[in-house]
């Protein structure tokens, strides 16, 4: 590998904000021994977001651009990066070993590109440890920032991101009016009629749903049926007192939102191990729909609702035509079955054109929402008004036997709001990620 050169860069393009700290004085060096890159920098304040980069005018053959490397060969960097630097340092350093992300030569030069964010306006991916329920704790664990999902150590599929670290993704939704309901031609559901629904603020929501092995982490123990094969599948059988209200089967309206969760669910729980700086909430459905059309106005797949075909649901989550019930009688599988039916595995299916998995399959998720069949004039406003007893659940479930019609972003149900614990239920965090506009 040839030695690297030059060079610089500036903060970047994601610095909005008047008082976004400000990157300068950046160098690189490579060790000719060991091979070790090392980037050393300066930030103008802390706290900052960190991210880096490389950037090279060719690898193989020589370009005329300069063009990044690619973030999945970035993955072993070290030191004062994706992270928020809160220590005032004169020097701040990144290590990188090359030799061990790629075999491709470098071109004759290569240069370091170094980012920092306000903390109120982060990179796009955001990753939370899990800290065991016994172990307690109440500052904020060491969150990790990502520029792009390619980043992230390990890939976007690993383990850890299923079981002992939440990934989530920020959808850039200030702003934002889109057309919530069903865009097709689904004549018999009153419930989705199409209208505008505004989106004031930028969120995170989670890339996968909750896992049985999260929630574990956090309450200590899973209440999920299909808990014999492994803990990657998404947690279900949890009711919405579990998730947000009360962690009981009493349901309280002190701990309904816009109140924030009760300390015993598990939303409560999850706040408070990540110090109660991030919250995680429920997202609401219209934040639901949003993240699952993906900027697709016309539907998850580019196409409106009705055209989603069988074999195009089966590509995008768990039904009952792809191992969600056992054929051919599609009854309920056993307890004991393994990961080949009843829920999948998270990530087993291709995600939307926002990075994000089961979105429309699996398992139906819990909303902030009271259900009401007109939401046309909430215009995006989470409902609050609980004339039933009922919250909204967005998804179809593993057993969907009409994919082409529920596997839809615009597929609206509702469930008990108490102590109902089905198997086909589970839920999705989201969180405002301390994003301050």
């Amino acid at each position: 590998m040839r030695t690297l050169l030059s060079l610089c860069v500036v903060a970047g393009a994601a610095q909005l904000l008047s008082a976004a700290p400000t990157v300068s004085g950046v160098t690189l060096s490579q060790d000719p021994t060991t091979r070790e890159v090392t980037v050393t920098y300066t930030l103008s304040t802390v706290p900052a977001i960190v991210t880096f980069d490389i950037e090279t005018n060719g690898i193989g053959a020589a370009a005329s651009a300069w063009a990044s490397i690619g973030g999945e060969r970035l993955r072993n960097a070290s030191g004062d990066v994706f992270a928020e630097i809160t220590d005032s340092k004169a020097i701040y350093t990144i290590s990188w070993h090359p030799d061990r992300a790629f075999n491709e030569t470098l071109a004759a030069s290569a240069r370091a590109v170094v980012r920092a964010y306000d903390v109120g306006n982060p990179p796009d991916y955001m990753v939370v440890p899990l800290y065991p329920a016994t172990t307690g704790g109440t500052a904020m664990p060491d969150v990790r920032y990502y520029p792009d999902a390619d980043f992230l150590p390990g890939g976007i599929g690993d383990v850890a991101y299923k079981t002992s670290h939440l990934v989530l993704r920020r959808i850039h939704a200030k702003g934002v009016v889109f057309r919530m309901g069903s865009t097709g031609e689904v004549t018999d559901r009153p419930d989705e009629a199409l209208h505008n629904a505004n989106l004031t603020n930028d969120y995170f929501i989670g890339v996968y749903p909750i896992t049985q092995h999260q929630w574990r982490r956090v309450m200590g123990t899973t209440p999920s049926y299909w808990n014999v094969t492994g803990t990657m599948r998404p947690v279900e059988s949890v009711s919405y007192n579990d998730v947000r209200t009360s962690g009981s089967n009493t349901w309280s309206r002190d701990y309904d939102y816009p109140n924030p969760p009760h300390g015993d669910s598990f939303l409560g729980k999850l706040n408070t191990l990540t110090g109660n700086v991030l919250g995680f909430d429920l997202p609401s459905e219209a934040q639901w729909e949003y993240a699952a059309r993906a900027g697709n106005g016309v539907g998850h797949l580019g196409r409106a609702d009705t055209g989603i075909t069988r074999a195009d649901a089966k590509k995008v989550g768990r039904m009952a035509y792809n191992g969600g019930q056992l054929t051919p009688s599609y009854t309920e599988p056993p307890a004991t079955v393994g990961p080949e039916n009843a829920t999948a595995i998270v990530g087993s299916y291709l995600p939307n054109d926002w990075g994000l998995y089961d979105m429309l399959g699996n398992v139906a998720e819990w909303c902030l929402d009271w259900y009401q069949d007109d939401i046309s004039g909430l215009n995006g406003v989470p409902n609050t008004n609980a004339a039933t007893n009922t919250k909204v659940t967005r998804g179809a479930g593993y057993g969907c036997q009409t994919g082409e019609v529920n596997m839809r972003p615009a597929f609206r149900s509702f469930k008990r709001a108490a102590n109902l614990r089905e198997r086909y239920t589970g839920a999705r965090v989201a969180c405002a990620g301390r994003i301050s506009f």
